[in-house]
């Protein structure tokens, strides 16, 4: 080693050697013994400062990525007294400098040296700061979350997407290895898909997009899509370089979108199922309540017989609640929706709601005064709230002290709030029915809503909740449940609001006209065309009309009752709604108004599949439900007939 001594504030020899190999130049002395520092007018030019800097304070304005091999290219210099040749970034108020830092370990007598040279470009590095500046930004906002890494895995760059997705900000996240994102069960394996990346070039985790597990800081897991990238020539990277990127999509909100539209479909088949379940044994119902009725008219005089077929009668009445709860599940008629404000309806039930719970839970309601009003079936709703008020009931079965709140009020949810639901944003009724109970695990909470899944055992049907769901579906509205093992659980409806006051008057319900209970005197002489596709059916329903004098004809299609509805005039209709062929019922009555406007019809059916929903020129045409008493049906013909 050369052994001159550096003049205080001129060149030496050994900075002489360097700056012919240099351009652009700063220099320094180190005086290692006395801690003196020495600095060209290019260093102060450089730190924009006005007197040297200690390594300290140096340090600090290395580039953070950087100060891990400033900080070793120096402790190897110092404890081996040697050189080194180090590039590394210094970070200034509004701008990065690029440097490369060349120094000599000199060692005297008087003390030990150490002469550097630190080459730069500021006014080059600036302009390129100013594009890498516009680019980080872009980066930093990207809606998706970008991951850079180094070979070892080191974490040196997050934007801002990344930090909410995950959770962590920068300042604590940087320099952490990016197993941190990962579950334990995988997390060990990370680093060694790198090295074997590195070593040979080939493995499915580097280039490649795939779907996998990760971990926020919350601890939560969510499943999510990676890509990752790496950048050329990566072999010549240092360890705190950025070697690898990758772009994260979150799936959570896919996962249950795809979810929501499974359970859709899954509901939509298994409603259809139910419909078509309820048409016909509504039918077979049909055909045993009227031959039993028919029984009674013809042996009214003999009390065994009457007592039978009363009994007989009760348990086709038990069979037709089931049917109609499952047809329920499988049509909700719109038609049935008028304004309502739910304060004012539980208001006007609370003795119902009450009388659920037998006095053994008490009952308590929140009920905003000054409430939107929404455009719902106010049955069905009662329907809903019934049931969930039961399976309160039961779940706080075994508690002295249970508790049912019942809240309704306004609420405006925004996107935030709307996520992984297909409610849009906006202003919204909010109905919440919460008990004491037992609470749910996450397993239950995530199939209560699946058509024939109880929790009750042999004692529930699995229908309750899954009619709710589509109760709710259909008023275009969100049902979810909040629920804690032990604490307890709370049901949330979301209506939207309507535009509607207490000024405007609610459309009247038509009023039955009074029914003149003789018949036969009634009906004497009346045609009569009966249309439905069950043989049964047509024989029972003439063999019962004609006891009243009606002169009835019958059609197993729509095509023949068309036929005969237009070759001959009838007082009145009777059609069945669902029924094979070119013309099912609604089409059938449509043509026969088409031809004849007077025509009086009236529908029957046990399931009706929504098919009215979009024929106003048939909304004024009554329903009568299958299985129907014979007296329902008589009933509804003599209000039809005056």
């Amino acid at each position: 080693m050369s052994k001159s001594k550096p003049i205080n504030g001129k060149i030496s020899q050994h900075h002489i050697t360097l700056m012919n190999q240099q351009q652009n130049i700063a220099w320094y002395t180190k005086y290692l013994d006395s801690g003196v520092i020495d600095w060209s007018e290019h260093m102060f030019q450089l730190y924009k400062v006005d007197k040297p800097l200690s390594f300290a304070a140096e340090l600090k304005y290395i580039h953070p990525q950087d100060q891990s091999k400033f900080v070793q290219a120096y402790k190897q210099a110092i404890n081996h007294k040697v050189g080194f040749t180090l590039a590394y970034r210094i970070l200034l108020a509004d701008t990065v400098v690029s440097v490369e830092h060349k120094a000599e370990y000199v060692s005297h007598p008087q003390g030990d040296e150490l002469h550097g040279v630190v080459t730069f470009n500021l006014l080059g590095h600036t302009q390129a700061y100013s594009q890498q500046s516009l680019i980080t930004g872009i980066i930093e906002n990207i809606i998706e979350p970008i991951i850079a890494i180094s070979k070892t895995g080191a974490i040196q760059f997050i934007n801002k997407a990344a930090e909410k997705c995950f959770g962590y900000s920068k300042e604590q996240i940087i320099g952490k290895n990016v197993a941190i994102f990962m579950p334990d069960e995988i997390a060990h394996h990370h680093n060694s898909f790198i090295q074997r990346y590195l070593e040979t070039g080939d493995t499915y985790v580097i280039n490649a997009e795939r779907e996998l597990t990760a971990v926020r800081k919350s601890g939560e897991t969510f499943e999510m899509r990676l890509s990752v990238s790496v950048l050329p020539n990566v072999q010549d990277l240092t360890d705190n370089e950025i070697a690898f990127v990758g772009l994260v999509q979150d799936l959570t909100a896919v996962k249950i979108a795809e979810s929501l539209a499974h359970k859709n479909t899954r509901l939509d088949a298994l409603t259809h199922l139910a419909g078509g379940i309820a048409h016909d044994v509504n039918n077979i119902l049909n055909v045993i309540s009227g031959h039993l009725e028919i029984l009674q008219i013809k042996h009214s005089q003999d009390e065994s017989v009457v007592k039978r077929t009363q009994s007989a009668l009760k348990g086709v009445e038990r069979g037709r609640q089931l049917t109609n709860r499952l047809s329920r599940m499988s049509r909700i008629d719109k038609s049935d929706a008028e304004p309502v404000n739910l304060s004012l309806l539980i208001e006007s039930h609370v003795d119902l709601l009450k009388d659920i719970a037998d006095g053994r839970v008490e009952f308590e309601f929140d009920l905003q005064n000054d409430l939107r009003w929404v455009n719902i079936d106010p049955h069905h709703l009662l329907d809903t709230m019934i049931n969930l008020c039961v399976n309160a009931k039961d779940a706080m079965q075994t508690q002295e002290n249970g508790k049912i709140s019942i809240k309704v009020e306004n609420t405006l949810l925004n996107t935030d709030d709307v996520f992984a639901t297909e409610l849009a944003p906006g202003e919204y009724v909010h109905l919440s029915i919460s008990d004491t109970g037992i609470g749910m695990d996450q397993t239950t909470q995530q199939q209560i809503f699946e058509p024939f899944y109880t929790t009750k055992g042999k004692k529930g049907s699995g229908l309750g909740l899954s009619l709710a769901y589509n109760f709710v579906k259909s008023c275009k509205g969100h049902i979810n449940v909040e629920s804690k093992i032990g604490q307890g659980s709370c049901f949330n409806l979301y209506f939207p609001v309507i535009d509607y006051t207490l000024e405007q008057p609610l459309k009247p319900k038509q009023q039955s006209k009074a029914v003149n209970m003789d018949f036969e005197q009634s009906f004497r002489g009346k045609r009569v065309l009966v249309v439905d596709d069950e043989k049964p059916i047509l024989l029972l329903l003439s063999e019962f009309l004609k006891i009243y004098g009606l002169e009835v004809e019958t059609a197993d299609s729509g095509e023949q009752g068309l036929q005969l509805a237009q070759d001959n005039d009838f007082d009145i209709i009777l059609s069945d709604l669902v029924m094979p062929g070119q013309l099912d019922g609604a089409q059938f009555a449509g043509e026969v108004l088409k031809q004849k406007p007077q025509s009086t019809i009236i529908f029957m059916s046990g399931y009706t599949d929504n098919r009215l929903a979009d024929k106003q020129e048939l909304a004024n045409i009554p329903i009568i439900n299958k299985p129907f008493r014979k007296k329902e049906l008589l009933n509804q013909m003599q209000q039809m007939l005056h």
